[in-house]
């Protein structure tokens, strides 16, 4: 209990970071915007399993809604919010990894390429590490693996995505890997503002 209140305090902060950002106009690119939608969508997602307020918590999911829109995705509503936070965590993963997300990556994908597909399986998987990590768990490795994969697929040079991998897999803090996911997002954001419009 007292490590989900610390993991709680923590997306309470990155919730708050996230509704700041949705003053500044939307990324330009295609790759970019997918990139955003997967971070926001997974960030409103596993907010419903905090104690977020339930309207901090729309207000993130209507601004990956929006980019879900500008990119021609639908993006299904939030599950409803239970009183067992354990069975909210189950339905948040389940939201993000099927009900939800395989349906948008599979839209970007055919869409706009597989690149953009992976790019916002990357930005899922890499937010879902807020909810779920501990050193040495399983579910760590599983994400190492999916972004080894992934980000190669996505185009992102390795300088961005190994910090975060070679955190997980030195079983780093929990404190060091939420940074290191921070760190990613906002590179992988810089960088992407530096490519082309497409």
């Amino acid at each position: 209990m007292k490590r989900f209140a610390v993991h709680a305090c923590v997306i309470l902060v990155l919730v708050s970071m996230s509704l700041s950002a949705l003053a500044s106009p939307p990324p330009a690119s295609t790759r970019a915007r997918s990139w955003e939608l997967g971070g926001k969508l997974s960030l409103a997602a596993i907010a419903l399993a905090s104690p977020a307020l339930p309207s901090t918590v729309q207000k993130v999911f209507a601004g990956a809604r929006d980019i879900g829109s500008g990119l021609g995705v639908d993006v299904p509503a939030l599950p409803e919010r239970e009183l067992d936070r354990s069975q909210t965590q189950g339905l948040v993963m389940k939201y993000l990894l099927a009900d939800a997300g395989a349906p948008i990556a599979g839209k970007l994908g055919s869409t706009y390429g597989g690149d953009h597909a992976a790019l916002f399986e990357v930005a899922v998987k890499s937010t879902l590490l807020l909810l779920f990590y501990s050193p040495g768990a399983p579910e760590g490795a599983e994400v190492v693996t999916v972004i080894r994969k992934r980000a190669v697929d996505a185009r992102l040079p390795e300088s961005l995505w190994q910090p975060l991998v070679a955190k997980i897999e030195a079983k780093a803090s929990y404190d060091d890997v939420k940074a290191a996911v921070t760190d990613l997002h906002n590179a992988v954001r810089k960088h992407l503002s530096e490519e082309p419009p497409q």
